[in-house]
């Protein structure tokens, strides 16, 4: 390989991993009415490809499951959103894990 194309190669990986990572989040949103299992099996398959690609998941995408059991997080269905101190608590509803994110 030259100069600089090894860097450009994993580039690419990792593109291509984060749209594939995507693509298994707006699959797993669609499932999730008929199926809330398939959906979450989804969620930890684009976790665990996350972690063998190494990409950093946008700041949407990291709210929008639970880091514990890995359940897509579904206001109202699967996990209690809440507004306390300035701060949005999310309490997932299947592992009872607590999430607090500061509000920007």
């Amino acid at each position: 390989m030259k100069k600089g194309e090894y860097a450009k190669a994993k580039q690419q990986q990792r593109q291509s991993a984060l749209q594939q990572i995507h693509a298994l989040f707006d699959a797993a949103a669609l499932a999730f009415p008929s199926d809330a299992a398939k959906a979450d099996a989804m969620v930890a398959k684009a976790h665990k490809l996350m972690q063998r690609s190494k990409v950093k998941l946008p700041v949407l995408l990291k709210k929008r499951f639970c880091k514990e059991c890995k359940a897509l997080w579904v206001p109202g269905a699967t996990v209690r959103v809440r507004l306390t101190k300035g701060r949005l608590v999310y309490t997932c509803l299947k592992c009872k894990r607590i999430q607090r994110m500061p509000l920007r």
